[in-house]
């Protein structure tokens, strides 16, 4: 969130700034972000057999152009967990990261669209696994006043 660049505002003038990204643990407890390349993304995709969890946070702030800034006036933070085993046999998985985001998902994992029919199984949040979770944000976006006066 930091490193968030916002065009310059008018006075009194009110902005919404999101940032979230998502990172895995398999099974033997080792974190897993974005695939390196595609053997990375086969290993990943194979780890992912024996379950995952998968923790999708998000930053989101309300920000009002005050003096010529930018100034924060609350930021929520939240992170969502989620538990899944996605499985897809060998002969497949060629297949799953030529019809998928894979490459550019946490854990080479993308439940949304051709890879859903490789999801077994999931405890939590499904939004949270396709990287950002819909019900906890819009929570967030009502407690900082985002949907008033619409």
């Amino acid at each position: 969130m930091e490193h968030a660049v916002l065009p310059a505002g008018q006075e009194g003038q009110i902005a919404f700034v999101l940032t979230a990204d998502t990172l895995s643990q398999d099974a033997d407890g080792s974190i897993q972000g974005k695939p390196v390349d595609q053997e990375d993304a086969i290993q990943k995709i194979k780890r992912a057999r024996d379950g995952s969890v998968l923790c999708t946070g998000f930053c989101l702030e309300r920000c009002v152009w005050r003096d010529g800034l930018w100034q924060q006036q609350k930021r929520i933070e939240k992170t969502v967990e989620s538990r899944y085993h996605f499985i897809v046999p060998d002969e497949l998985i060629d297949t799953y990261i030529n019809n998928s985001p894979s490459l550019t998902s946490s854990n080479a994992i993308a439940i949304e669209g051709f890879g859903g029919q490789f999801l077994h199984e999931i405890r939590g949040s499904y939004t949270a696994i396709v990287g950002l979770p819909m019900f906890e944000l819009r929570l967030a976006l009502e407690e900082l006043g985002f949907f008033e006066g619409r």
